[in-house]
Order: C-alpha cells, then structure tokens, then sequence
C-alpha cells in the first residue's frame, strides 16, 4: 500500500525554494519531469503539491511519500527534515 503525506509542507518548501531564486522548470528538470520536446511539465508539479487542480477540479491534499522526496531532494532539501 501506498503510504501518502499531506502536500503543506511540501508546498511551503517549494514555494521558499522559488522565492530564493529557484525555477518550477528547474525543478521539473531535476525530477526528470520534462515532455519528449525536453520543455518541464511545470503544471504536473504545481498539481502535485496542491497549486492546481487536478481532475474533477479541485486541489489535492495527499501525494505519495516517494513523489514527495523526489521533490524535496530536487529542491535541495534533505527529506528527514519533512520525517521522510
């Protein structure tokens, strides 16, 4: 079974990460997240830390716990600072 965090702090982290002069493209491209042309699917990230809908419209809450430090190595970040 899947184990699934709340997206917060996450979100919190990224958004920071940004804030000092980060890029959600640069993000992208460091969890491989980029389409076949190499352009980083910016809004596959933001959906998954809560910043856009996902299907049915509305925001999700949950991501599994390995997306989630996927992404928090990606930031650069250690996961054991999230409990992970």
């Amino acid at each position: 079974m899947k184990q699934m965090i709340e997206v917060n702090q996450i979100q919190i982290a990224v958004l920071e990460a940004i804030e000092k002069g980060d890029s959600y493209s640069r993000v992208c491209k460091r969890l491989g997240w980029v389409d076949e042309r190499g352009k980083a699917d910016t809004s596959r990230l933001q959906r998954s830390i809560g910043l856009r809908t996902i299907s049915g419209g509305y925001f999700g809450h949950r991501m599994e716990s390995r997306t989630a430090v996927q992404i928090i190595r990606a930031i650069g970040r250690d996961p054991v600072e999230f409990g992970l």
